[in-house]
């Protein structure tokens, strides 16, 4: 897999400015401090960069993986083939438009919780207390 890992990191050079780490240790990345490398991973620092990374594994049909802040999450000692995303911490912009919230999918559920108590806004005092981001899953 090494000759293909090169291309794709050639070509991923080339669409987005985000940092691209190879052979990523997963357990910098998780709660858990466990997990092997990820073939190639990226904290994207833009919405485009996100974007782009996206079509490009489905247009080079290259397993993709998201991740938040990492939180619950068990990684095998073996790693992860294909691309992580890591969008925790860093996607995470909050918006108030009236009584509507916009928030982006790396948003830590902790800070919305807060963020919309500070704006009179109820039903999100559940997460509080929870360590993730809103896209975790």
């Amino acid at each position: 897999m090494m000759i293909s890992l090169n291309r794709n990191i050639d070509q991923l050079k080339k669409i987005i400015s985000s940092d691209i780490l190879i052979n990523e240790s997963m357990r910098d990345h998780t709660s858990f401090r466990i997990g092997g490398p990820a073939d190639i991973f990226i904290i994207p620092n833009s919405v485009e960069d996100l974007i782009n990374v996206v079509h490009y594994s489905r247009d080079n049909d290259l397993p993709l993986y998201t991740i938040g802040k990492g939180t619950n999450l068990l990684v095998s000692d073996r790693g992860i083939r294909g691309i992580v995303v890591k969008i925790g911490g860093v996607l995470d912009h909050l918006e108030l438009f009236e009584d509507k919230l916009r928030v982006s999918a790396g948003a830590h559920l902790p800070s919305l919780s807060r963020f919309a108590a500070r704006n009179g806004l109820s039903g999100l005092e559940f997460g509080i207390g929870i360590p993730g981001t809103v896209g975790e899953r």
